[in-house]
């Protein structure tokens, strides 16, 4: 069934290839059946037509970030930053790029900087746990980034620290150590 849909959303684009809308359908299907490659070179040739769109440059630098070009991606995000410095989801995800490309202070220097900036803003204070904890693992420092979250967990009300909780789990877990999670 995925395929076909994969087919009629490329037969769609066959018509309109400009549809922003079926371009962004399409790239997520392949991203769900775990063909960002594919997606990315779709996202590529679509460019042209979803350059304006905010949302349509996220999707594209975060294929290209992850299956395509890195330092494309972080150089571009980096111009998102001068332009958007409120734009959290980009500096996540140039948080991102700086670790995955071993940039370890300019990831370090970000992630301060983002968490004085976002204040209360929704979200980021939990997705800057994850990378700031994923900066310390990513160094062999795995007993840094379990302190990470024990902070931040201790900094939850007891009420909300399942989430937390589950987030440290799965950390862990992915790092290969399901005894401490």
């Amino acid at each position: 069934r995925t395929a076909d849909g994969i087919n009629s959303l490329r037969r769609a684009l066959d018509v309109r290839p400009d549809d922003l809308r079926t371009i962004m359908r399409l790239c997520q299907v392949l991203s769900d059946e775990n063909r960002m490659t594919e997606a990315l070179e779709v996202a590529r040739r679509s460019e042209i037509y979803g350059r304006a769109d905010p949302d349509f440059m996220q999707m594209v630098l975060t294929l290209e970030g992850s299956v395509g070009d890195k330092a494309a991606a972080r150089d571009r995000r980096e111009k998102i930053l001068e332009a958007r410095p409120d734009d959290y989801r980009n500096r996540l995800a140039l948080i991102d790029l700086y670790i995955s490309l071993g940039q370890w202070d300019k990831g370090a220097d970000l992630i301060t900087q983002t968490r004085s900036h976002s204040g209360d803003t929704p979200g980021v204070r939990e997705a800057l746990v994850t990378l700031e904890a994923r900066w310390n693992a990513e160094q062999n420092d795995l007993d840094t980034a379990r302190r990470v979250f024990a902070k931040f967990i201790a900094e939850t009300p007891p009420a909300d620290r399942v989430g937390p909780y589950a987030a440290l789990a799965q950390f862990m877990m992915q790092r290969g150590s399901s005894n401490a999670a």
